[in-house]
């Protein structure tokens, strides 16, 4: 009865360890995409008052748009660790819950044949990642080309 007692006791402890991951996995994806928002809002501000040939607008605009190439690989990094960690959780949460509760699932939701596959929250977050990245380097493009192609 007592290991019953210690092993429950590590199971909320990494339920714990779990949601503390999960809550800074999203607090990190969110920071990542104010911060790309706001930089590529402030790009959208100067394209229309970007010129033919060297000016500094135009060097700001590419210094921006490096700036945010380099954000958006600072955040695949972090969705990437921040999922490692998820995953290392759950590993150990999902065996010690078949030692604990007879092969129950209690925290591995595992949906039958007919419930409708929906696409993960992850999977969204790697996808507005993915855009971002396109916008960058789209603008990037446009912005090197008006400066040193088009004088």
């Amino acid at each position: 009865m007592e290991d019953d007692s210690k092993d429950f006791e590590k199971f909320k402890m990494l339920t714990s360890y779990y949601q503390h991951e999960g809550g800074l996995y999203w607090s990190r994806s969110n920071s990542f995409l104010v911060a790309n928002s706001i930089m590529l809002a402030l790009v959208a501000r100067m394209f229309f008052d970007l010129e033919r040939g060297y000016s500094l607008e135009n060097f700001t605009a590419l210094a921006v748009c490096l700036l945010g190439l380099f954000l958006a690989s600072a955040w695949q990094k972090a969705l990437l660790a921040g999922e490692f960690w998820i995953h290392h959780w759950s590993q150990h949460l999902d065996k010690l819950e078949k030692s604990i509760f007879d092969n129950h699932s209690i925290f591995k939701f595992e949906p039958d044949a007919n419930y409708p596959p929906k696409v993960s929250a992850k999977m969204q977050a790697h996808f507005m990642l993915r855009i971002f990245v396109f916008a960058w380097f789209s603008l990037y493009v446009f912005v090197f080309y008006k400066t040193f192609l088009q004088l």
